[in-house]
């Protein structure tokens, strides 16, 4: 039974990369998801960082703090992902698929740039809920990039998706729990980030 599920996941996860990537190619669409996986290559996250360590303003450094512990937590259940599960990328297993983009390592599942994305939209998000929204529709961009340019499959995204959020929260959980000053709650549980 597991073998069946295991298939079926695999087939359709397939099926909508070759999809998504056969889809008519137009020049600036294949500009604009080169440029979201570049976005999503994590040199943009240590900008904003720094930037909000050097505001000087309390809640950003917070919101900076989260996220170096929200990224502690998500690089190494992503680095044992990798290196245990080893799945090929789609241009590398499905004919007529090529990369558009090239791929920081050799294996597929999760997709990192999805997490990261995920997790600083989160972050954001949760302290700006006006930038929520938005945040969350740039790192749904991102990820959806990575299978365009067919260096991940749907699943890889998915799962990048999940880190991403569930290591946002556990950052901002530890960090604002000392005082307990985040001024909204969860944008994903809809609960107070109060311990």
């Amino acid at each position: 039974m597991i073998h069946a599920l295991v298939h079926n996941v695999t087939a359709w996860d397939m099926l909508i990369s070759v999809r998504i990537f056969a889809w008519k190619r137009r020049r600036l669409t294949d500009q604009i998801m080169v440029g979201a996986s570049w976005l999503g290559d994590g040199y943009v996250y240590g900008i904003i960082g720094i930037l909000l360590l050097l505001s000087g303003d309390p809640l950003a450094r917070k919101i900076a703090l989260s996220g170096l512990v929200g990224f502690a937590c998500e690089l190494p259940v992503y680095l044992i992902l990798k290196k245990t599960i080893r799945r090929v990328r789609p241009f590398q297993k499905i004919p007529g698929i090529t990369k558009r983009v090239t791929p920081p390592d050799k294996f597929s599942f999760p997709s990192g740039h999805t997490a990261a994305a995920f997790l600083m939209a989160t972050l954001i998000g949760s302290v700006y809920p006006v930038i929520l929204l938005p945040a969350m529709i740039l790192a749904f961009l991102i990820g959806f990039s990575r299978i365009y340019n067919g260096v991940h499959f749907t699943s890889d995204v998915i799962a990048g998706m999940l880190l991403g959020i569930l290591s946002a929260e556990t950052g901002l959980r530890i960090i604002f729990s000392f005082k307990g000053d985040l001024p909204c709650e969860s944008p994903i549980s809809r609960k107070p980030f109060l311990p």
